[in-house]
């Protein structure tokens, strides 16, 4: 049990630093004590690593026996396994509840609980809660692989507890999302803003397709190829959507709500656009579409035919 608790503690301070760091409210609750200067941040993590690698490896090297020459995979008894668990469903849980009550309670309440308006609240964390999921698929990986359970009690005690920490990771990545539309509505959408919220998105279907892997014996055989498959498919899709043309109309969107529109970035997207900045008033029109019909006043091989600037061409009268 002492074990247990001391992997715990190692497993739940990282994820509580990324938790404090991602959100403000969540660190007025856990505590007024402020996080170390984010400057001697990367020192810190390469130490942090150097330390975790070296300890994990002694826990791990004390449990063979050099005797033998076949050595098994190194595995945890219950209470090594499970306390670490459940301190981590009980971080995540917590982290949850603050942002159910926080983020997801609109504007005033955001403003009256981290002094923030809701699209600084917004911005920050993203990142982090992203982490937060990468490493959750490690943490279940290692937890699939190391856990012994030697009882059927225990067996489902493992797939209950890491059930709940994937669906918590679900609810977090939800938050991100969040997050990341709620500062698209304030600033605008970006490639890196919409490749952000795909891979969010993809990372969100990953942790489905393990819960439906820790119900159904037949697919955890299939997991590595249902999540290639699945990437697959997902890039697939977000190449199909037409991702600059997703672009310029939410930003098109936005701006005949706001009246605000970044006008240097329009003009540095693709033909892909055109269609949907070819219906904005002049004089606005021509200044987005200026820099697109210099580019495409240019000939062109046959070899670098493309439909998507043919299309433009036609809009443009050329």
């Amino acid at each position: 049990m002492l074990r247990g608790v001391v992997l715990g503690a190692v497993l739940v301070v990282p994820f509580g630093g990324l938790f404090w760091s991602a959100d403000a409210a969540f660190a007025q609750v856990a505590g007024s004590t402020p996080l170390p200067s984010v400057s001697s941040l990367p020192e810190r993590l390469v130490l942090f690593a150097l330390v975790l690698l070296g300890a994990l490896g002694l826990a791990l090297a004390s449990r063979r026996s050099f005797r033998d020459p076949s050595l098994p995979s190194p595995t945890f008894r219950l209470s090594e396994w499970a306390i670490p668990l459940v301190l981590l469903d009980s971080l995540f849980l917590a982290f949850v509840v603050v942002q159910v009550t926080v983020l997801f309670g609109g504007h005033d309440h955001v403003l009256e609980t981290t002094g923030l308006t809701y699209a600084e609240y917004a911005r920050q964390g993203f990142w982090q809660l992203i982490v937060v999921a990468v490493l959750t698929l490690v943490v279940v990986a290692a937890a699939a692989r190391v856990a012994q359970p030697r009882r059927a009690a225990e067996r489902t005690l493992l797939r209950a507890l890491l059930g709940t920490l994937c669906v918590l990771t679900i609810v977090i990545v939800a938050s991100a999302l969040h997050r990341l539309d709620l500062y698209e509505d304030a600033f605008g959408l970006t490639r890196m803003r919409l490749a952000a919220e795909t891979f969010s998105w993809g990372l969100g279907g990953l942790f489905g397709v393990l819960l439906l892997a820790g119900v159904f014996h037949s697919l955890r055989r299939e997991l590595a190829r249902v999540a290639v498959a699945g990437a697959a498919l997902g890039l697939l899709a977000f190449s199909l959507s037409n991702p600059d043309g997703r672009i310029a109309e939410r930003n098109a969107d936005r701006w005949r709500a706001t009246g605000n529109l970044d006008v240097s970035y329009l003009q540095g997207l693709s033909a892909d656009a055109l269609p949907t900045l070819a219906d904005l008033p002049e004089p606005l029109k021509a200044q987005v579409l200026a820099p697109q019909e210099a580019r495409l006043a240019r000939d062109e091989p046959w070899s670098s035919a493309n439909y998507s600037r043919h299309r433009a061409r036609q809009l443009l009268g050329r």
